[in-house]
């Protein structure tokens, strides 16, 4: 690719990055050391823990539950559900196009479950989120759809 090609998408994806940044830990959100200084550890545990999830599953069976008996909106649930599964995605669709590294898959998900979990984890340490396993199965089914998609394509020369 060339070089000023090159610049100009990473700077979009640094772009995009930045705002996921702000989607996730600023936007409606504060970010909060206190359990630092009041008690360490343990009160983070006590303060986070209607904040973290680690069932598979539970928060979007959750989310189709309150949706079938009318408590939440399509809205809601297609803005969790849907929002999670397409966070990533345009990652999926960039990476392996500028990085040459991405375009094997053992280095491209490994990089991507490496970086939703400290993502996750960073959102339980600043209590600005919650830690839920169902964003991060649904982020990673996100980039996996894609990025086979892309590469399936890129693959076949468009056609299948």
């Amino acid at each position: 690719m060339e070089n000023t090609q090159h610049r100009f998408w990473t700077s979009i994806m640094l772009l995009y990055a930045a705002f996921l940044v702000y989607l996730l830990f600023i936007s409606n959100r504060t970010i909060n050391l206190s359990w630092i200084d009041h008690g360490g550890w343990t009160y983070l545990q006590k303060a986070m823990i209607l904040k973290i999830n680690l069932k598979p599953f539970a928060t979007i069976n959750n989310y189709l539950y309150k949706y079938s008996i009318g408590y939440v909106g399509a809205n809601e649930v297609l803005r969790n559900i849907g929002g999670n599964l397409v966070a990533f995605t345009p990652f999926a669709l960039f990476f392996p196009a500028l990085y040459r590294k991405m375009k094997h898959r053992i280095n491209f998900y490994s990089f991507w479950i490496v970086m939703l979990v400290l993502i996750e984890a960073t959102q339980y340490l600043t209590m600005s989120g919650a830690m839920d396993v169902d964003d991060f199965i649904l982020n990673m089914l996100g980039l996996i759809i894609v990025y086979e998609l892309f590469k399936k394509k890129s693959k076949t020369g468009g056609t299948q």
